[in-house]
């Protein structure tokens, strides 16, 4: 029994998350519906949605703690035994007491931070907040319990336990006293003597903890540990860091992390990559760097959805690079082009990392999309230039077009290339005429291919006029002049597509009628379906929240019933994948938000504003320095902690210079980009090397061109702002 107990308790975690998550899609989905179609809401959707992220967050950090795969520094020193063991252990133990210090100040957060009576629905508000101590407890103990060496893990939970209760001894007097009367006198008699101990010990465990992120301490306990010890520093309240990661994590547009993160692996996780592989190889082969360019529009496409967190790389790189060396380019170029490739899109909506800035910064996040649309498609461009003038110098093969397949490869495609279109379309409130013009057009593209399927047998000059030129015709027309009704578009094209089956009937074409009926009844309902999804999206206005649970309902829906990709018993390994990516993620979102808190109740922004403006006089000299300063930031930050601790400090700077935010916001995010590319911590530098089995330094070697010319690209989006501005202006 004893032997069955854990996975019992995996299982149970496992489903928890997963009912989460779909909650999480479900409650915004079903706003959007009872708001557009019956002109009411969903009561109190927001408030549980506010805080189905908060309980989404712990439960899915507590099995990233279980699997081992929080986000570290760790640079992986060639250490040998027994001085390995040892560092490892002092590591674990000392994540551990941090962890457990949390867990303490969330429990004194939960009992004082709100009232008895206060409740969601029918849950006490108390009772909710307290995931997040079941959450730090959960990976405060299995920072123990997962260590290598099975030895004296006891004494080393004990030392971890008395550590914690150390570190959080404030928030315990502040337990017991929401608990019970006065506190027993000797805890109080405790008090001072602890938190002086506490305020002398604060400073070297600061160094230590920033030095054990080398050795293998996650992030989140590296810069939620130096903002609670900076706090107790100053024998400020320790509460603050749980309230401020309530407060993170209850936050409105945070909810959208999660839900394009799952509508990522729903993807990654079929066979949506291939399908999209063949869509732009069809496009783009016939010309050089062909293949190049299919590669970097993929990874482009990806990464957009998955937050630039390397899954690009490990879903698809594989197939890519195959296809890039049979095609004729060699395995340098193919694994630089692909390592460089994979955080491409981090600046196209509805990316995770710009989706975080504009909380952190309390800008727009519409505006912040806008703003990155033409700095994303430079830095696509800078790679696409790449591959055609490597093609052309080393006289890579070219492909002839093909009309039928590259139709073909549409319709194949054509659900998930609707997927951003439905975004754009609803997020941003394209008019009317414009959506029907997309779908105009993109009829007339499956009309014409599913005549051409059908039409394999003559390509004789009379037959393509009477045929394709009418239906053309007809299609132009309605695209100059899109008054006609939606149901007017669905009637016309069935109507087209039977009027190319009768031509090809009278002109003596063999036609099988059962073919014939079930490529017409496909044909239809492909239309139909197209049709209602676009008048759909073009009716209603969506926040980022409700955009982010209709992508993920729409993913699932495509890739679980309409191309059959993925089976019910498929979900739990594809929500298994993501949930590492969310609790990590949001995990150090929570607990950063605390050092970024200190930081600017120490006024060091203030400060430090003060010594650029008496030691930097040009707009010009700034920016290079910025860059420079967020360049090295990016070898040693993920981005996401980078954006919790950096921004605060910089977003003053900006406005001393008069720097757009929207653009100062887009500089910080190219910048980091380029993070994902730099040792120490590049992520993608990793991956890669994993991926295509090759020692970390050759990989660095193979994307140092392209690093170098991605920077020329961070350069002139720093120094032309009207890349960033143009679209900000209509």
């Amino acid at each position: 029994m004893a032997d069955k107990f854990p996975p019992v308790i995996h299982q149970i975690e496992d489903s928890l998350a997963y009912l989460s998550l779909f909650l999480l899609a479900l409650f915004p989905f079903m706003e959007v519906i009872a708001r557009e179609f019956f002109h009411t809401g969903v009561p109190n959707s927001t408030v549980y949605l506010q805080h189905l992220v908060l309980v989404a967050t712990f439960i899915a950090g507590a099995i990233t703690s279980r699997q081992k795969r929080h986000l570290s520094l760790a640079l992986g020193f060639p250490i040998k035994e027994p001085l390995k063991g040892i560092l490892h252990t002092l590591v674990q133990v000392l994540c551990a007491a941090m962890t457990l210090a949390f867990a303490w100040s969330s429990l004194s957060f939960a009992l004082n931070g709100f009232e008895i009576t206060q409740k969601i629905g029918v849950f006490p508000l108390r009772l909710v907040a307290l995931v997040m101590l079941a959450g730090y407890l959960i990976m405060g103990i299995r920072f123990i319990v997962g260590m290598d060496s099975k030895k004296r893990r006891g004494l080393w939970l004990l030392l971890a336990a008395l550590g914690g209760s150390f570190l959080a001894f404030p928030s315990i007097l502040q337990v017991v006293a929401a608990l019970s009367a006065p506190p027993p006198a000797f805890l109080t008699s405790l008090e001072k003597p602890l938190q002086a101990g506490l305020v002398l010990a604060s400073s070297p465990l600061i160094i230590l903890l920033i030095v054990s992120a080398f050795f293998g301490s996650p992030i989140f306990v590296v810069l939620g540990g130096v903002g609670y010890l900076l706090f107790a520093h100053k024998a400020l309240p320790l509460e603050i860091i749980p309230n401020q990661a309530y407060t993170m994590l209850t936050g409105y547009s945070i909810a959208a992390i999660p839900l394009f993160t799952v509508t990522g692996f729903l993807l990654s996780e079929s066979k949506a990559g291939e399908r999209l592989i063949k869509l732009f190889k069809a496009f783009f082969s016939w010309f050089p760097g062909g293949l190049a360019v299919m590669a970097v529009l993929v990874c482009a496409f990806f990464t957009t959805f998955t937050g630039a967190s390397g899954v690009t790389i490990v879903a698809l790189g594989g197939l890519l690079y195959y296809i890039l060396v049979n095609g004729g380019y060699n395995k340098v170029f193919s694994v630089g082009l692909l390592t460089a490739s994979g955080s491409i899109g981090l600046l196209f909506p509805p990316s995770l990392p710009v989706i975080i800035y504009g909380v952190t910064s309390q800008i727009n996040i519409k505006e912040m999309f806008k703003g990155g649309i033409l700095p994303g498609v430079a830095m696509v461009l800078t790679m696409v230039i790449i591959g055609v003038v490597f093609a052309i110098k080393t006289g890579v093969e070219r492909h002839p077009f093909n009309l039928k397949e590259t139709l073909r490869a549409v319709r194949e495609s054509i659900w998930e290339l609707l997927l951003p279109i439905i975004i754009f379309i609803g997020y941003f409130g394209v008019p009317g005429p414009v959506v029907k013009r997309v779908a105009i057009a993109v009829i007339c593209v499956l009309t014409v291919e599913v005549l051409l399927r059908r039409d394999s047998r003559t390509r004789k000059l009379p037959n393509i006029l009477i045929t394709y030129i009418p239906i053309s015709a007809v299609f132009v027309a309605l695209f100059y002049r899109p008054a006609v009704s939606w149901l007017g578009i669905g009637i016309i094209a069935a109507a087209s597509a039977i009027y190319g089956f009768i031509v090809m009937r009278f002109s003596h074409l063999p036609l099988d009628s059962r073919k014939f009926s079930s490529d017409f009844i496909r044909f239809v309902l492909l239309v139909v379906g197209l049709l209602a999804i676009l008048t759909a999206a073009s009716g209603v206005s969506l926040t980022i929240v409700e955009s982010a649970a209709v992508a993920a309902i729409y993913a699932l829906v495509v890739e679980l019933v309409i191309h059959r990709d993925l089976k019910i018993k498929d979900m739990p390994r594809t929500l298994g994948k993501c949930l590492p990516i969310i609790g990590g993620v949001l995990t150090i979102l929570a607990l950063a938000n605390g050092l970024s808190y200190y930081i600017i109740d120490a006024e060091i922004p203030m400060k430090l504003t003060a010594w650029v403006q008496a030691a930097v006089s040009s707009k010009y000299v700034f920016l290079l320095i910025l860059n420079l300063a967020l360049l090295v930031v990016g070898c040693f930050l993920d981005i996401y902690s980078a954006i919790l601790v950096v921004v605060p400090l910089i977003i003053p700077l900006g406005n001393l210079f008069q720097i757009n935010p929207v653009h100062l916001g887009i500089i910080f995010l190219a910048n980091l980009e380029l993070g994902y590319l730099t040792p120490p911590v590049g992520l993608n530098l990793y991956l890669a090397s994993y991926r295509f089995n090759e020692p970390m330094v050759k990989i660095y070697k193979d994307v140092q061109v392209f690093l170098f010319l991605r920077l020329a690209t961070v350069l002139l989006i720093t120094y032309v702002p009207f890349l960033t501005t143009a679209l900000l202006q209509k």
